[in-house]
């Protein structure tokens, strides 16, 4: 993202980087981050509607 450039984090973007790599390793296993997505869906349709 351009937001996390170099022209606009300088030095600091190796700073972030290694604090976000700290944070994955922290959470991993085996090199492995799981991560739980959970979606919700409202399905309806109208009486005398074909389609």
């Amino acid at each position: 993202m351009s937001s996390l450039s170099r022209e606009r984090l300088g030095e600091r973007l190796d700073e972030l980087l290694a604090r976000i790599r700290q944070l994955l390793d922290a959470h991993t296993t085996n090199g492995w981050l799981d991560e739980r997505i959970e979606a919700t869906a409202f399905v309806a349709r109208r009486e005398g509607v074909h389609g």
